[in-house]
């Protein structure tokens, strides 16, 4: 992963990304909730309606999580996965980090939304699923270095 070019991606292309994530995913929301009945006329639930409800939420929570997680990346650089003990100023950072980590957030926000829809979520599926988020991440990490 160290040629890919996700690495390179410079931090105003990221915003630029994150940004348009967010307002593709506000109009799918919104189309989704004004446009479409969460029911068919037979009174059962609409799947293809909440699939493209919850892909909704999915980009426009990427785009969120990866323009919050680009302003955290200013203050604590390790998240980013910068090398420990560097100033601030002559640390490299990896915009593409931010992406991968919003991603990987607004999944786990999808997920956990989807097993309260379900009915099913508990507190140790909160747990797991952050838990996996975060050892992806942890992986992703370890093949930049």
């Amino acid at each position: 992963m160290n040629n890919g070019t996700l690495l390179f991606m410079s931090q105003t292309f990221v915003r630029a990304t994150a940004s348009f994530f967010l307002i593709l995913g506000l109009a799918a929301v919104g189309f989704v909730m004004i446009q479409l009945s969460p029911y068919q006329s037979s009174g059962a639930l609409d799947l293809l309606a909440v699939a493209l409800l919850f892909l909704g939420l999915l980009v426009g929570l990427t785009g969120v999580c990866t323009l919050l997680a680009l302003s955290i990346h200013r203050r604590w650089p390790a998240i980013a996965g910068a090398a420990p003990g560097k100033s601030t100023k002559e640390t490299k950072l990896f915009p593409s980090a931010a992406l991968r980590q919003g991603f990987l957030a607004s999944l786990s926000l999808c997920a956990i939304m989807l097993f309260s829809m379900l009915k099913i979520l508990d507190s140790i599926f909160i747990f797991v699923v952050f838990l996996l988020a975060g050892l992806i991440e942890a992986y992703f990490q370890s093949l930049e270095r």
